[in-house]
């Protein structure tokens, strides 16, 4: 047998001695570690049976209690004026402020058509407050319009001085869902002299017409325009309205297109179209009942803002126009004369369209 004899030097074997007691120390410790972590950690096996969120699958979320309505206290509940709510959804569509469609068969405005003579000036004053009202079911006010048309003219054939409108309309406008609005309008007026029986001058011009948005940007245009006059009984009305941003509004709608062009807050430039004129109830020179009927076609560049409209006492919702009009006509019921004046220039205030 042999004998192993292992030489130590002083530091190696203090060194053996050092390991020695702290392997001790770490095989007698484990208990006490285990028992200290695994009062703040859970064990691997509690992770396996947990279940979070439990059953989140098949529990279904539970409903809010019913309320009722005798429950609730209305004298301190928040009053919404759904009027009002609606004239915003409108004024969103149009930025205008036109909130109501208006076309041919809308009273004349407060405007001047220079001229004298044979040339037929006409300058017309607008006294009623027409188209004032609301949207909704049935609108607050009713549709009142009251006119004066100066005539200045023509030699060649004898038109009275002065002939008056006089207009009641009853509105119908509102929204249907998220995407319908609709504009319902009748109105009945008196055209004439009223140097005779004017009988002949009444009239009922009114309209329906029908908007849908399709998009943000898009919204289409369908209706029927009835002007109830001798030359012209009803004008279909289609289109369509876009909008790519909020400074271009593009209106492409027969009877009346229009571009708008924002420059500034509530301020705009715009470039429109449209067929003015009326028939009338007179009492000719000779004693005679007759109906007249005159017929134009405009173009028109107007302003809106807010500086004009004060600068003139006039609400932000006013417009300037200047126009050049043509293709004028002016016939009698009776059948003659038929006259066509020249073309002329025209100025007009509008208070709202």
């Amino acid at each position: 047998m042999r004998s192993v004899i292992v030489l130590c030097s002083p530091d190696t074997l203090q060194m053996w001695v050092i390991i020695a007691a702290l392997s001790g120390v770490f095989l007698c410790a484990p208990p006490a570690f285990a028992t200290e972590l695994d009062g703040d950690f859970p064990s691997l096996a509690e992770y396996w049976s947990a279940e979070w969120p439990p059953n989140a699958w098949q529990e279904d979320l539970a409903n809010p209690p019913l309320v009722s309505a005798y429950e609730v206290n209305w004298d301190e509940a928040t009053r919404v004026d759904i009027d009002d709510l609606q004239d915003k959804g409108f004024d969103l569509n149009n930025p205008f402020g036109a909130n109501f469609y208006c076309g041919a068969g809308y009273p004349a405005p407060t405007q001047w058509l220079i001229g004298k003579g044979d040339e037929l000036g006409i300058l017309s004053l607008q006294l009623g407050s027409s188209g004032t009202g609301q949207c909704g079911s049935l609108a607050k006010t009713m549709d009142l319009g009251i006119a004066i048309h100066f005539i200045s003219g023509p030699v060649q054939t004898d038109l009275p001085p002065r002939v008056y409108d006089f207009t009641l309309g009853i509105p119908f406008r509102g929204l249907v869902g998220d995407s319908w609005r609709y504009d319902l309008l009748f109105r009945m007026g008196w055209y004439s002299d009223f140097k005779g029986s004017a009988r002949e001058g009444i009239r009922f011009p009114s309209h329906l017409v029908l908007y849908n948005r399709a998009t943000d940007w898009w919204e289409w245009v369908l209706g029927v325009d009835v002007l109830d006059r001798d030359d012209i009984l009803l004008l279909p009305v289609f289109g369509a309205l876009w909008t790519p941003s909020e400074k271009w509004r593009f209106e492409a709608v027969f009877p009346r297109p229009l571009i708008g062009r924002r420059f500034a807050e509530g301020r705009w430039v715009y470039f429109t179209a449209q067929m003015g004129g009326g028939t009338w109830d007179i009492k000719r020179d000779g004693g005679a009942e007759d109906v007249f009927t005159y017929r134009d076609l405009q173009v028109l560049l107007g302003v809106q803002g807010p500086s004009l409209g004060g600068l003139l006492g006039l609400s932000s919702k006013n417009f300037l126009e200047i126009g050049y009009v043509f293709e004028r006509h002016l016939e009698y019921r009776s059948g003659s004369p038929v006259y066509k004046p020249p073309d002329m220039v025209l100025l007009r205030t509008v208070a709202r369209y």
